[in-house]
């Protein structure tokens, strides 16, 4: 059977893609919400253009945009006067998982991939793909593709992404799966603790004012990190004006979720969450420090999983990226997510800083 025919093209500006990205994206077999055209363009704006350089590749068949790899290009100082051009994802730090864009043949498109990048080796030095899928077929045959035509180090590491599947609709038969001391015996044990500082209403909010609440999420997440004595990406304002972006442009897709947790009509906690395809995406939750001994946190997350059980068109409760202690309690079933490293040694850096790594080991 004779390889399928592509041309890839690259594209150096979001609109040069804009019209096949979400169809794309959303014809991918591992979609997640995050592979979106309106949360890729806000963190370009806002973020990733101040210091990168768009590296789209355009997979084209007869004429028809097949694939799309979101790719872009910096420079990272890495030892003394050595400096690498590193590929990397668009997002890559504020998306939870990344792939190739495809429709069709994902291990073709993939291949494809490689052998534009191939062909540009001396444009760049080093490929780093965070929170890729592991069942990925169009990341897994680009790979394969570079390590048989390029001469190149290949470095993969491992990290799950938790998930509780819901579509039994069965509550009560999941929470016997969950650890006995963290969740069933300390569940009851806050709620009560919860009631006794007041009123407890928890809420899923579908009317949602998206300026009014980061101003809401960005203090009480601020003042939580404060508490454990790290830093909040809250408190950078770049950051926040892309979250504010991302957050209204997918409110009005209907894929904003949120979950509010109040304690005598004062905020304890948020649930931030995205629903799409069936699924739905925790992506952060935070409480209010004042209410720290009562865990609203995970009286809040109790609630959030429960509803997708109780809701039939919900099938996965999905954790997000970030091997947490507490996801445990709550589940063991995750997915691979892939780190993967490729050193292009065909170039001089990329050999150079292989040679000193080796001396150093």
């Amino acid at each position: 059977m004779h390889e399928k025919t592509f041309n890839v093209i690259v594209a150096t500006s979001l609109e040069d893609v804009a019209s096949d990205w979400d169809r794309l994206a959303t014809a991918c077999p591992t979609f997640h919400p995050e592979y979106l055209l309106d949360w890729v363009e806000p963190w370009w704006r806002h973020i990733g253009s101040h210091r990168h350089s768009l590296r789209l590749l355009k997979v084209e068949e007869e004429g028809h945009t097949v694939a799309l790899a979101p790719l872009m290009l910096l420079r990272r100082r890495v030892r003394g006067p050595i400096s690498l051009r590193e590929l990397k994802w668009l997002a890559m730090g504020q998306s939870d998982q990344h792939d190739i864009l495809s429709e069709g043949d994902e291990a073709a498109a993939g291949r494809a991939v490689a052998r534009r990048l191939i062909r540009d080796k001396t444009m760049w030095d080093e490929l780093h793909l965070d929170c890729v899928p592991a069942r990925s077929q169009a990341v897994e045959a680009m790979l394969a593709e570079l390590s048989a035509g390029l001469k190149c180090g290949v470095a993969v590491k491992t990290a799950p992404c938790y998930y509780i599947d819901t579509s039994t609709g069965d509550w009560d038969q999941f929470l016997t799966t969950t650890s006995k001391k963290f969740v069933r015996r300390d569940l009851p044990r806050v709620r009560r603790r919860l009631a006794e500082l007041g009123e407890i209403t928890i809420r899923e909010d579908l009317r949602i004012d998206v300026d009014r609440l980061m101003t809401g999420v960005s203090l009480i997440h601020q003042a939580r990190q404060g508490e454990l004595g790290r830093e909040s990406g809250l408190a950078d304002p770049t950051n926040r004006a892309f979250l504010t972006e991302a957050f209204e442009r997918f409110h009005k897709r209907g894929l904003l979720s949120i979950w509010t947790l109040l304690v005598a009509s004062e905020v304890g906690g948020y649930l931030i969450g995205f629903k799409a395809g069936g699924v739905f995406y925790g992506w952060s939750i935070t409480h209010n420090p004042e209410f720290s001994l009562a865990s609203p946190g995970k009286v809040l997350l109790s609630s959030a999983i429960q509803s997708c059980f109780e809701d039939g068109t919900i099938s996965e409760f999905n954790m997000m990226r970030g091997d947490t202690e507490y996801k445990l309690k709550w589940t063991t079933t995750s997915r691979d997510l892939l780190d993967i490293r490729v050193r292009n040694l065909a170039t001089v850096r990329s050999s150079a800083l292989n040679r000193l790594r080796r001396r150093a080991s």
